[in-house]
């Protein structure tokens, strides 16, 4: 079972407004408007591959081993399971009449986070055999930890990122013609609390991931095999 995280960033300039005195302080609006939050969670039906033998999916690194060190094991089967974050950020900005200074701010953040499991079987596993079965069942299960866990944190992230955007704030007096810099500056920022978010999740699913990569599941998953065929290795 191995994860890894891919970061893509969309960045537009939602609106502009001309500020004079009213209701704007140094260009900037006085209250910070409402920013439109979205977190959609896409999940994809793992396909199975036989590329590798299983003395190469042995030697692939993958969650720790409930086994004695020095035990000899094989692997069977292992899943991928990559989290893919497309973010699309719109940024606001209005001008001040009086020096043609900017202020920014997120006006919305669309995160979209993609799980793409991958499931990987030994290729001496024959299909449409127990042992098949029985490895599928097990790498399954692993991708779905990784579904029910997005689910369980979707609240979690929603809040985390309208608690990021508030505490940003307005991006106040940036001189004319400094796009670019703001929206680098606001990706990066961006890009860290993604950052700290998935660090906050990885604990939490690598305990997940370990409590059905067990000796007594690996022994409940083979044993019903072992009295009906071969062991493929």
């Amino acid at each position: 079972m191995r994860l890894f995280l891919c970061l893509l960033f969309l960045f537009s300039l939602s609106s502009q407004a001309r500020a004079g005195i009213g209701d704007f302080i140094d260009g900037c609006p006085k209250e910070l408007p409402s920013a439109q939050i979205r977190i959609i969670i896409e999940m994809f039906d793992p396909p199975v591959y036989q590329n590798y033998t299983i003395p190469e999916l042995t030697g692939f690194k993958s969650t720790p081993s409930p086994y004695p060190s020095d035990a000899i094991t094989h692997t069977y089967g292992l899943t991928k399971n990559p989290l893919r974050f497309l973010v699309e950020s719109q940024i606001a900005s209005s001008t001040n009449m009086l020096n043609k200074k900017k202020c920014y701010w997120y006006s919305g953040i669309a995160l979209r986070i993609q799980v793409k499991p991958e499931i990987y079987m030994g290729k001496e596993i024959q299909p449409r055999t127990c042992y098949y079965n029985a490895v599928l069942r097990h790498e399954l299960e692993h991708a779905n930890i990784e579904r029910r866990l997005l689910q369980d944190y979707k609240s979690i992230i929603t809040d985390t990122v309208t608690d990021f955007v508030r505490k940003t704030g307005f991006i106040r007096n940036i001189e004319p013609g400094r796009d670019q810099d703001v929206y680098n500056h606001l990706k990066d920022a961006l890009g860290r609390q993604i950052d700290t978010i998935h660090a906050h999740m990885e604990p939490v699913r690598a305990a997940r991931q370990a409590e059905i990569d067990t000796m007594a599941s690996y022994e409940s998953t083979a044993a019903p095999c072992r009295q009906m065929e071969k062991a493929p290795y």
